[in-house]
């Protein structure tokens, strides 16, 4: 036998399975088919209701809305594509570049930054080997890029570095008396000879007083302007820097007298009266005149004395 419970539980089926078939489906209905059981029949899987590809179908309180999805705009039957880009609604950092895709964007990181586009940092081209400057340049990192600077002495875009002829054109900072001589990226000052210094400031070396003179140890050095002049001394002859003893008495250049005798010494000569005379050598007497008398030859003494 059936109990009541299960009688009255048939009789229910029933009137659910008679409401059902007597509900008439309208394509202009939206109101939604609730059973007795609890469930809502999807009014959106009908076919004449169509939302866009784009779009989502619900079911509120009896009416059916088509929604455009996230990254579309529309009233759901026609949706089109959100630029965020343009419109300013995406998150992209302001190093970034927004790029619009079909339904979202996409950031990218500025050159010059990394990151995931919503965070970019500046990238250190310098420190990272990622420049392009000269070998002979400088770089200098900036926000987002870099410079590059050619090194003292050098000349150019950075990128390309040429060496400065300081010296031909004229940027030397040589004294007047100093040779330029230029360098890879720089120049050198000397101080020509004859003058001492560090090449930037030269003066006159007195080459005299220092020693460093070439002259003969018989003559004698003058300073000059830049130089010296080396002069042999009396009774030496020669250029200077080197010098001979001079033989006065073979020369003639002595000024002995005609009664002496001239003996030549070493830078100079000496002179001896001869036997019978009294003297300095340069004025000879005869031995029995007075000083005061008349100089004369005489063969022998006795003439003298008899004259």
């Amino acid at each position: 036998m059936i109990n009541s419970k299960c009688t009255t539980r048939i009789l229910i089926l029933r009137s659910i399975a008679i409401l059902i078939s007597q509900t008439v489906v309208s394509a202009q209905s939206t109101t939604d088919m609730i059973s007795t059981t609890g469930f809502v029949l999807d009014e959106c899987a009908i076919d004449n209701i169509t939302c866009e590809v784009n779009a989502v179908c619900t079911v509120t309180n009896g009416s059916i809305t088509c929604d455009c999805i996230e990254g579309y705009q529309g009233n759901g039957t026609a949706c089109s594509d959100t630029d965020e880009c343009v419109n300013g609604t995406d998150v992209c950092n302001w190093k970034s570049t927004c790029k619009n895709l079909l339904g979202s964007y996409a950031c990218e990181c500025d050159i010059g930054y990394t990151g995931n586009g919503t965070l970019c940092e500046d990238i250190d081209e310098c420190s990272k080997g990622l420049d392009n400057c000269d070998v002979n340049a400088i770089c200098i990192n900036n926000d987002g890029s870099f410079n590059c600077i050619c090194e003292t002495g050098y000349t150019g875009n950075g990128t390309s570095c040429d060496d400065i002829e300081e010296c031909s054109d004229g940027s030397d900072n040589c004294d007047a008396d100093a040779d330029c001589g230029n360098t890879d990226g720089s120049f050198t000052c000397v101080c020509k000879t004859g003058y001492t210094g560090n090449g930037t400031t030269c003066k006159d070396l007195d080459e005299c007083s220092t020693g460093s003179d070439s002259c003969d140890v018989n003559a004698n050095c003058v300073n000059t302007v830049g130089s010296f002049i080396c002069a042999c001394k009396t009774g030496y002859s020669g250029n200077g820097v080197t010098c001979t003893d001079m033989d006065e008495c073979l020369n003639g250049l002595h000024n002995c007298d005609d009664y002496a005798i001239c003996i030549n010494t070493d830078g100079s000569f000496h002179c001896i009266c001869e036997p019978g005379y009294t003297g300095h050598g340069t004025i000879c007497y005869g031995i029995f005149l007075s000083a005061r008398a008349p100089k004369q030859r005489c063969n022998l003494i006795s003439d003298c004395c008899c004259a």
